[in-house]
């Protein structure tokens, strides 16, 4: 019996699959080292990521979670009680929120927007409009 090997974005696609008929959330098949994506929700990946993480551990996370998709967004808190579940965000999440990530080949490539509230910035532009 040959056996196939699979890029890790295949087996998270193939989870994924396996938890939506299962009727499973995203976080029995999604995670890293230091984060659990606890929501797909097709326009953003909601992750939650160890508070012990660094800055830098964070923006390593984020990236993580997106894997091999071309296109994606990830939203990273690291206290699993602000992170939403659907795309409606209770009160407190906004301002909770560490970090964001997107990437997006075709609008300039990837970017980090921080909390720089919890996560100062030398810049403005790196920082969540609150």
């Amino acid at each position: 019996m040959s056996r196939t090997h699979h890029s890790r974005g295949e087996r998270l696609a193939a989870a994924r699959l396996t938890a939506a008929i299962l009727g499973v959330g995203a976080s029995a098949c999604d995670s890293g080292p230091g984060y659990t994506i606890i929501a797909d929700l097709r326009v953003a990946l909601i992750v939650v990521a160890s508070p012990s993480n660094s800055r830098d551990a964070l923006a390593i996370a984020a990236r993580s979670a997106c894997g091999d998709r071309v296109v994606c967004q990830a939203r990273v808190w690291t206290d699993r009680q602000w992170a939403p579940r659907t795309t409606d965000w209770p009160p407190g999440s906004r301002e909770n929120i560490a970090l964001i990530f997107n990437k997006f080949p075709n609008d300039g490539g990837e970017y980090l927007r921080w909390n720089c509230r919890r996560y100062p910035q030398t810049s403005p532009q790196d920082c969540i409009p609150f």
